[in-house]
């Protein structure tokens, strides 16, 4: 949205379906707004409200821990890259089912499973389990 200044603000509002619509000049119409909270918004300095108060929550805190933990135990640093392999025989399944049991047996709360698969892909991009292939053989 551009920059709007007070002195380009029509002092228009109504009510149309008990909804309040301030128009602004040559930008349009913008609804369910007063005057005021429209101003707080255009002006240079404002900042929302919850800017900079995202929190982990401790069970988030605890899954990220306890993988940092397990990748840095069997984790093979890779010596050309910055990657880090487990062992094949490992799914991430498999490993969400072990960090559930240890968590809930220390009593702790536990992630979903698909809030674990975002938090793999937010925080252990590096962290990868190779697939492997079985060759033949006879050839």
């Amino acid at each position: 949205m551009a920059k709007t200044r007070e002195s380009e603000v029509k002092s228009t509002s109504r009510k149309s379906r008990g909804i309040v619509v301030t128009e602004i000049a040559g930008d349009g119409m913008v609804y369910g707004i007063s005057m005021k909270r429209l101003m707080q918004i255009t002006r240079d300095s404002y900042t929302h409200g919850n800017k900079g108060n995202r929190r982990l929550q401790e069970k988030t805190a605890d899954c990220i821990a306890w993988l940092k933990f397990f990748v840095s135990c069997i984790g093979d640093q890779q010596p050309d890259s910055d990657k880090i392999h487990l062992p094949f025989c490992f799914t991430k399944k498999a490993i969400y089912e072990k960090m559930e049991g240890e968590l809930c047996l220390n009593g702790k709360e536990v992630v979903s499973r698909s809030q674990w698969y975002n938090i793999w892909e937010d925080h252990f991009k590096d962290v990868l389990i190779p697939k492997v292939f079985l060759f033949d053989s006879t050839t």
